[in-house]
């Protein structure tokens, strides 16, 4: 019905409001000496950012190498394999936090709906949900091993990780908060506090002969524990989570997450499904000889994962600032550097694999293993190729693209391990973990290319849109226009349009707005008739001013016929009904304030027999920073010919805002409802108690009830999921409507005896 907004963008009616600053004055100052500049190109190369991630995750791989490594010299091949199965299991915990909060956390951070510090919070709540469903899932899974009287060591492992997993999981949190801000110098800090708790203790183990798995991964759990409790509470003022919201940001970080998960889920079988089908098809010694391959075949991780720890970040930034097109110019310069510097680290591998291996592990368990660690570095090299197509489908919020990629790589992985194992041992293990990375790989690319390929939503409309422009006076050339949607609802959509330098779009205009409606025979008829009532709605309200807030109205400036379009100056604010539901702690004066105002501006409009004609919420726009409400979307009263009286015009615009508020059965937080609820009722006490003729009270009364009525008589009630949706809204709608009707009526009187009893007029 009504769903029109306009996001935040400023007003520009006649004057160019968004002018670039004038440049500021330069001083001329000496040059600096060599040695200066030398030292601050140097000191830029050691502190950059990729500096840093390089060094973090130098330090967190090299800690995972050194570890494997202790606990691969200091106790037999099974006891690393099953360090290794319980590493495993951590990483595929590990994976469903990253997808389901650290990517959504990264990705939607920069949404203006709620604050940094609320984002953050509600992350982190998110985050201890997942340590508890963790931590009972582990607890069950122990103890049905003891009752099935499972292996030991393995059980006990799996005791040992309801303790390893809630801080290991936190302190991934704290590193992607530290990348998300691009904070490495953080993440550097936080993992080098895990390495020097966990390597001193691991040596400590091996040196008094008490090294196993399960004490391996107590250190582990000990350094994540002592980093990330400590963390916390430095970092404790930089959360707040908005109790009311949480329902909200759960279903938003799902929406996104689940398809992510999936992703993970199939990327996390890639990665360890030879530790779970080697101790099935060959034994625990042949999984930690294949684990200790696979730590040397690793080595060039802290490269890989310190680019792709800031390949997210960037490619979210390269989408936002430059859409489609920048994204798959930087994913393809990232994948061309991943895959040149990889490269390097394979062909030292090739040349020296059994003797690294020789050299790390003295068992003689270990000899004879160059090829296996050759083939899987160069499967390393093959994932790296893909990991920036990744991330830049993730970029796009385009999940279902990365778990059809990651799906085909997974398949592959699967099959491939299990047929080769059977057949070659660890060599075939390693070459099904090869073609599932190539696999991948590929499929990465092609749905990347065949998402980045299609039309985007401005891409689809570009067209349509520059045909209207072109129906303007002298537009700037069509490559020059900046076009993007930021709106949409039952009649069309919304989208800006701006020029990429300093010129106007047109007469004077840098922004501009252009509703788009479908391509129907009405459009253009409906097109006009809001022009029409939305320059009676300028003309009446546009800059008028009280108690510091201004009123503000959209100038309309073109109707077209071919495409449908209606072209008007651009309005800033985000709707009322988004702002109420991101800010529900706004205080009843300050609403109560708005209301009046709308009141006070509006009246002389109505005085002239006109009204907004569908006023609601949505199309009343809030900039508390300016304290401006903008009113857009005006039309020709739906219901015109039913109850309409002229002299009450103002009754179908007040009937407009109760059905919008009584309507809502899908805010579920009752503080914005409440607050929605006040402000409307705040915009009716302040309508009745500036009428002139008081004993005309009953009359408007009943008129906006019919208004009311009328209205929703207009929603659909067909045989449908939808139309049963309707039912249970007008069901709910009347008695609504008849309690803020009464609440307001009663605020009035109660204002009246204020006044009596204060001695006022």
């Amino acid at each position: 019905m009504r769903k029109i907004g306009v996001k935040d963008r400023p007003l520009v009616l006649g004057v160019d409001r968004n002018a670039l600053p004038h440049p500021e004055r330069h001083v001329l100052q000496e040059p600096a000496s060599r040695s200066a500049t030398a030292w601050a190109a140097i000191t830029r190369i050691i502190f950059g950012t990729h500096a840093l991630a390089l060094a973090d995750q130098a330090v967190v791989s090299g800690t995972s190498l050194l570890s494997t490594v202790l606990v691969g010299r200091f106790t037999q091949p099974s006891q690393l394999g099953i360090y290794a199965i319980g590493l495993s299991v951590l990483g595929f915990v590990l994976a469903l936090q990253d997808a389901l909060i650290l990517m959504p956390y990264t990705i939607q951070r920069h949404r203006s709906s709620r604050t940094p510090a609320q984002h953050v919070g509600l992350a982190l709540l998110h985050n201890v949900w997942l340590s508890v469903i963790a931590i009972v899932v582990l607890a069950i899974v122990a103890v049905a091993m003891i009752a099935l009287w499972a292996t030991n060591d393995l059980t006990w492992l799996v005791c040992t990780l309801v303790l390893t997993v809630p801080f290991a999981l936190q302190r991934e949190f704290n590193r992607t908060y530290a990348f998300a801000h691009l904070n490495v110098a953080n993440a550097l800090i936080l993992d080098a506090g895990v390495a020097a708790v966990q390597l001193p203790v691991l040596a400590w183990l091996g040196w008094t002969d008490r090294m196993s798995a399960v004490n391996a991964s107590l250190a582990l759990a000990g350094g994540c524990a002592l980093t990330s409790l400590v963390w916390l509470y430095l970092a404790r003022r930089n959360f707040s989570i908005p109790t009311g919201r949480v329902r909200q940001a759960t279903a938003e970080s799902w929406r996104l997450g689940k398809w992510l998960c999936a992703g993970q889920i199939t990327v996390t079988i890639q990665s360890y499904v030879s530790y779970w089908v080697l101790p099935l098809l060959v034994s625990l010694a042949e999984t930690g000889v294949f684990a200790a391959c696979n730590s040397i075949a690793s080595v060039a991780n802290p490269l890989l994962s310190a680019f792709r720890n800031t390949l997210t970040p960037r490619s979210v930034l390269a989408f936002k600032e430059g859409g489609v097109e920048r994204l798959r110019r930087q994913a393809s310069r990232d994948a061309l550097l991943l895959v040149g510097v990889m490269s390097l680290f394979w062909v030292v591998i090739l040349f020296s694999g059994d003797f690294l291996m020789r050299l790390v592990y003295h068992d003689h368990g270990y000899d004879g293993r160059g090829d296996v660690v050759t083939i899987l570095a160069l499967a390393v090299l093959a994932t790296a190729a893909g990991a920036s197509a990744s991330n830049a489908m993730a970029s796009m919020e385009r999940p279902r693209a990365v778990v059809v990629a990651t799906s085909v790589g997974a398949f592959v992985t699967a099959t491939a391990v299990w047929a080769f194992t059977a057949e070659w041992g660890l060599l075939g293990a390693a070459y099904g973990i090869l073609a599932g990375s190539v696999a991948g790989s590929v499929a990465r690319w092609v749905a990347f290319l065949t998402v980045a390929a299609r039309p985007g939503p401005a891409d689809h409309v570009r067209a349509p849109i520059v045909q209207v422009l072109q129906q303007l006076a002298q537009p700037n050339p069509a490559v020059d226009w900046d076009i993007r949607q930021i709106g949409e609802g039952f009649q069309g959509r919304i989208y800006g349009i701006r020029t990429g330098g300093d010129d106007a779009v047109w007469q004077g205009y840098r922004d501009l707005a252009v509703k788009l409606y479908p391509d129907e025979p009405a459009a253009v008829e409906t097109a006009r008739r809001q022009f029409d009532a939305q320059v009676r709605l300028h003309g009446s309200v546009d800059g008028r001013t009280v108690h510091d807030w201004t009123l503000r109205a959209p100038l309309p400036l073109h109707v077209s016929e071919a495409p449908p379009a209606l072209v008007m100056t651009m309005a800033a604010g985000t709707d009322l009904n988004k702002s109420l539901a991101a800010h529900s702690d706004q205080p009843p004066e300050v609403l109560a304030a708005m209301a009046r105002v709308l009141v006070t501006v509006l009246r002389p409009h109505w005085a002239t027999g006109s009204s907004h004609g569908d006023l609601c919420l949505q199309n009343i726009l809030y900039d508390p920073a300016r304290r401006v409400l903008t009113l857009v979307d005006a039309d020709k009263p739906a219901c015109v010919g039913v109850v309409f009286n002229q002299r009450y015009p103002a009754a179908y615009d007040l009937a407009g805002l109760l059905c919008d508020v009584a309507t809502d059965i899908r805010t579920i937080d009752r503080r914005v409802a409440l607050s929605k609820r006040t402000f409307v009722e705040s915009v009716l006490s302040a309508f009745l108690t500036m009428m002139e003729a008081p004993e005309q009270e009953p009359e408007l009364i009943a008129e906006i009830r019919a208004f009311a009525r009328a209205e929703l008589k207009l929603l659909d009630l067909r045989w449908s999921p939808r139309g049963l949706f309707r039912l249970i809204q007008r069901s709910i709608a009347m008695p609504r409507i008849d309690r803020m009707l009464a609440a307001a009526q009663a605020d009035v009187r109660m204002g009246h005896r204020l006044s009596v009893v204060g001695g006022g007029s």
